[in-house]
């Protein structure tokens, strides 16, 4: 694993994704985000912060998306973060079970060619192989389908937020947030 045991606090670290304001307040904002959030991943959580709301996507292991909603004037300040590149996604997950499954495959027809068994001698040839696969396939996942996907959403996201229209009255909801 490339990757591992990431936290909201270190997706922060870098800039945000998207960052955009909106006219809806912090609160409207998040009522309106989260349940489509959660439709996704069911594991999406939300919490009140001191300046608004923040959305989290995580698994047990790390944080893949944060949503930062801020206060700011009339409205709200809105900033995802997600995870940098060389972090494990879905799609690197099953390429390092193909790269191991291959590589594992090329060495023992290497080892049965010459008639030994392959055990622990051939483990440098089985780490090397696998790593450098591993390597060069996750840049492939990365550059021609994990961002152009990226882009793809960001540019929905961003016309969705062109259209907003005028802010809607405000409302005194005292409605709980659902909090997990």
């Amino acid at each position: 694993m490339l990757a591992g045991c990431s936290t909201p606090g270190d997706l922060k670290k870098n800039d945000p994704t998207i960052s955009i304001s909106s006219n809806k307040t912090s609160k409207q904002y998040a009522l309106c985000v989260f349940p489509k959030w959660q439709e996704e991943r069911s594991t999406s959580t939300i919490s009140e912060t001191e300046d608004g709301y923040r959305l989290i996507v995580a698994t047990d292991m790390m944080t893949d998306e944060v949503l930062e909603i801020g206060r700011s004037g009339r409205g709200s300040k809105v900033a995802l973060y997600q995870r940098m590149p060389w972090s494990k996604m879905a799609g690197r997950g099953v390429i390092h079970v193909f790269t191991n499954h291959l590589s594992t495959e090329i060495w023992t027809r290497v080892a049965a060619s010459q008639g030994v068994p392959l055990d622990e001698g051939f483990t440098l040839e089985l780490l090397l192989t696998s790593a450098g696969m591993l390597l060069v396939l996750s840049e492939l996942n990365y550059r021609f389908i994990e961002t152009p996907l990226r882009q793809r959403g960001a540019e929905i996201a961003q016309r969705k937020l062109r259209n907003e229209t005028t802010p809607a009255p405000a409302v005194l909801d005292t409605e709980q947030l659902p909090l997990k």
